[in-house]
This record gives structure tokens, C-alpha cells and sequence, in this order.
């Protein structure tokens, strides 16, 4: 609060119409009372057809404290008045300015003068900011009413003053969905999707948009989003026009998600439909080669429907380096092909590994060296162990990066090699299919025989190999024809069946 004993008022004025107006040449201002035209208090202006911005000190000091009308008013050089305008003002006692003595602040709910909660300040005549921080942590999500009001030392208040707020969830959900469509609404989630990356904001996104099939003239666009929570946003619009109609059916890529994609790795496309497509359609995402050519597509991704749709692809692993990679769709019924997309992809060759593997240990407490599993050559790899040469019996990691930034991840376990005897096909010891490993056991493998199996193991046809043989539940091994089974390790323990 402070004392007031003028108000600076900023006046617009302007005059419209279709001819030459005269200039506005005088204007006056009076409180509350009119004095008649001409009679009030004149207000400094340069002469014009129009005017903006003038501001003028209004001098309130002679009026009586309390509420109080500013009326404001304008004369043409023809003599003709405008309407005059009023503004409402209160002027405060000279006793009422006292010290700012309390501040308070509530939300949505007022309890009453004086039971609100209290903010410190410093009392003064005037207090131009003051710095609040409270919890909103109790409030439900969405639109509330911030309160602040004040009391002088003479005890009383100000007029509260109100700012709305919204409570956004505690981390803000991203945008899920777009979708776009022209003049009429489908309904939500009706329209055409766009292929977008989940983000909070998305700023200067532009997107291709089929207009084949709308008529010559005036249309509007609609288009709107809506966030991993559900909600819709406002529906934006922009009005365009159509001079030209084009030929249906057409089929465009509207929208990807990546333009620069390391092989093996996935995407997600939105195309745009029109014209009619029959029951048991496919559309077919295709890739052209590192050049932009279709002579030979690769076919990326696909999905049966009738109507524009969102679809992932796959990039394989071992595409060739290039950044002139273009996608298109292509109908099965009606054929159609579309058009390819306008900003040309860049697809760099991955590294491959290939499929996970195993590595043995003979003895539990032996180590060895992971980089034996795989072809490293070219690659930086990094595993999940620090010390990948002396790996004891477990699962390992490792994430291997090539020179074109693209990387590949595979498992290696550690373990013993163990073989049970199933004798599922014959009693021969050199079939692998009498074996739980599907594999013939050698040096490094320990071997395990069991009774009650369809066919007694027996080493006729050759030598037999093994870490260790154990021989359990008065199961035979019959070794005939003068074979030898030489057992190749000395653990302590042995490992124990399966």
C-alpha cells in the first residue's frame, strides 16, 4: 500500500469507417461528476484520425477517499463528441496506509481473515514481491486457486488476490499418440496416426499429408495428441486450400521415427491411405537399396488391415552403409504402390556376433578367457565382468561397438560339460543321440550313467573319452572288443547329475 494522489492513465481511441474521418482534435477527463462537454479537465494530444497510447496524469488528490468513476471522452474537428468511457478507481485513506503488517496465502478454500497461512515479511509502506514456498504435495491433479491478501497496522485488509495453477503429475507424462484428420471429426483415436518418439514436447515436427480425394476448395486440417495418461490435448486446426483434385487411390508415408539406424534395429512408419481397400488387404512396408532404387525392395514390415496404420519394420543386421535409403507401401488389394518417403534414410551395417554361446571348464574352480567366444576383430567390446580372461563358471555379457557406431550384444555361459546316458536310441556310447547333450561326450566331458535307461551303454565300436565317468544306481558300462575309456581330468567335486 502506498499514498495516491494521482493515476496514470493510458487511453486508446480510434475511429473506423469506409470514409476519410476528421481528425480528433481536443480530448478531457472529470471524476465522477460531469462537468459538460468542453468543461472538463483537457488532456494534451497531438491531432489525428485516431489515437493510441496516450498517456496522462490524472490528478485525484481533491477527491474524497473511497471508490470513485474516471470518465474519459474525445471531440473531431467537426465538433462531435465520442461516447465517454469510465474507469472505476479507489482511492485509500491517508490513515489506511499504514504499514504492511501480515501477509497471508491460502489454496482453493478460504478460512477465513486472519486463518490462513502466514508469510513473513518485513512490514512497509510497500511491498513489491514476495517469495512463497509451499507444498502442494495433499492437492489432486489439476486446476487449483492460489489466494495472497495483506493487513496494514490499522488492521485492515486487502483485496485477495486470486492466481489459477495447474497440479501437473509429479514427472509429466509423455506424448503417446498424434493423429490428424481433415474437416469432420472421426472421434479420438479415429483419426490419422503419426509416427512419433514419446517426448513431453514436440517442437517444428512436419509430416507429409495426403489431401488426394478431398474436393477443389476450402478445407481444414485438425490435429491433436494425446499423452501416455490418456488425455487428449486441444485440437489444432489450419485452414488450406485445394485448387486441383488428386487421383485416389494414393498411398504416403506420413511420418518415421528414426532417419539414421544401425541394422538389426527397429522403427516405427505411419502411412496415409485413400481411396477404398478390400477385406484380406495387406500393406507391405518395402526398402529400397543404399542408392534409393525399388528395382529389387526388401520387404521391412507389413500389416493386414484396410486403413492407415502405424507399422514397426526391421532393419536386417547386415545392410549395406548408405544414406539414400527410401521406404514406400505398396496394397495388396487394390494394388497400389505409394509414393516413396521425402527425406532419404541412413542405414549403417551392424555389427553380428551371432548366437549366444558356451565355453567349458573341466574342474568347478578352473578359469578361462571369454575373448576366445567370438571374432573381435575390428570390434571394442565391452563385458560385464572386469576380468573377462579369467572367467570362473557363470553368464557374461558383452556389447560389441564396429566403426560405424553400431553395436551388437551377446551371452556367453560358463559351465561344465556334463552328458547323462538316456540310451534312447542303442546301447552305442558313439551315438549322440543316446546322450542328454545331443553330443558324443569327450576329454572335457563328465559323464553320468544311470540304470533303468531303454539300452545298457556299451564301447564297442571305438575308444571312449571323458573328464570323469560315474556309474550310479547299479548301472553297467559294458567296454568290449578291446576299447579303452580314458577318463582325462581329476576333479574334486564332481558335478552332480542332472
Amino acid at each position: 500500500m502506498r499514498k495516491v494522489t494521482g493515476i496514470i492513465v493510458c487511453w486508446c481511441c480510434m475511429v473506423l469507417g469506409v470514409r476519410a474521418q476528421p481528425h480528433i482534435v481536443a480530448a478531457e477527463y472529470y471524476l465522477d461528476t460531469d462537468p459538460g462537454l468542453g468543461n472538463a479537465t483537457a488532456i494534451a494530444i497531438t491531432p489525428d484520425t485516431s489515437l493510441a497510447n496516450i498517456n496522462f496524469n490524472a490528478n485525484i488528490a481533491n477527491v474524497s477517499p473511497g471508490m470513485h468513476h474516471l470518465f474519459l471522452r474525445s471531440r473531431d474537428a467537426n465538433g462531435k463528441w465520442s461516447i465517454t468511457a469510465r474507469q472505476l478507481f479507489i482511492k485509500l485513506d491517508e490513515a489506511d496506509v499504514a504499514n504492511i503488517s501480515y501477509v497471508e496465502y491460502f489454496i482453493d478454500t478460504d478460512p477465513g481473515f486472519g486463518n490462513a497461512i502466514a508469510v513473513p515479511v518485513t512490514p512497509g509502506a510497500d511491498i513489491a514481491s514476495v517469495n512463497i514456498n509451499t507444498s502442494i504435495a495433499s492437492l489432486d491433479i489439476g486446476l487449483h486457486n492460489f489466494f495472497l491478501r495483506s493487513k496494514n497496522a490499522s488492521g485492515k485488509w486487502s483485496e485477495t488476490a486470486r492466481q489459477m495453477f495447474v497440479k501437473l503429475p509429479l514427472k509429466p507424462l509423455a506424448i503417446a499418440d498424434t493423429e490428424y484428420y481433415f474437416d469432420v471429426d472421426p472421434g479420438f483415436g479415429k483419426g490419422v496416426p503419426l509416427a512419433l518418439n514419446a517426448s513431453n514436447t514436440i517442437a517444428d515436427f512436419a509430416a507429409p499429408v495426403n489431401i488426394t480425394g478431398l474436393s477443389v476448395g476450402n478445407h481444414k486440417l485438425y490435429i491433436r495428441s494425446k499423452e501416455g495418461g490418456g488425455d487428449w490435448s486441444i485440437t489444432n486446426w489450419f485452414e488450406f486450400t485445394i485448387d486441383a483434385s488428386g487421383p485416389i487411390p494414393f498411398i504416403n508415408v506420413n511420418s518415421i521415427t528414426d532417419y539414421n539406424i544401425c541394422g538389426g534395429n527397429s522403427f516405427r512408419m505411419a502411412f496415409h491411405k485413400t481411396g477404398t481397400y478390400n477385406p484380406g488387404n495387406v500393406f507391405t512396408v518395402q526398402l529400397s537399396d543404399s542408392l534409393g532404387s525399388f528395382a529389387s525392395p526388401i520387404t521391412i514390415g507389413s500389416v493386414a488391415d484396410t486403413t492407415s496404420r502405424i507399422v514397426t519394420c526391421g532393419i536386417p543386421k547386415t545392410i549395406p552403409n548408405g544414406n539414400q535409403y527410401r521406404i514406400r507401401v505398396v496394397s495388396s488389394n487394390p494394388v497400389v504402390t505409394g509414393i516413396q518417403n521425402d527425406i532419404p534414410i541412413t542405414l549403417r551395417t551392424a555389427p553380428d556376433l551371432g548366437p549366444d554361446t558356451t565355453l567349458y571348464v573341466v574342474c568347478a574352480a578352473e578359469t578361462l578367457s571369454l575373448n576366445t567366444a567370438y571374432n573381435f576383430t575390428g570390434l571394442t567390446r565391452q563385458w560385464t565382468t572386469l576380468t573377462p580372461t579369467t572367467a570362473g563358471i557363470g553368464v557374461y555379457g558383452v556389447i560389441v561397438t564396429n566403426s560405424n557406431g553400431c553395436t551388437d550384444t551377446a551371452f556367453v555361459t560358463v559351465k561344465q560339460d556334463v552328458a547323462q546316458w538316456t540310451g534312447a536310441i542303442s546301447s552305442d556310447w558313439h551315438v549322440a543321440g543316446n546322450w542328454s547333450t545331443n553330443r558324443v561326450p569327450n576329454e572335457k566331458t563328465h559323464v553320468i550313467i544311470q540304470s533303468g535307461t531303454p539300452n545298457i551303454c556299451q564301447v564297442s565300436s571305438a575308444d571312449a573319452k571323458a573328464a570323469s565317468i560315474q556309474v550310479k544306481n547299479l548301472a553297467v558300462v559294458n567296454v568290449i572288443n578291446n576299447r579303452d575309456t580314458k577318463v582325462a581330468a581329476s576333479c574334486n567335486p564332481l558335478p552332480a547329475g542332472l
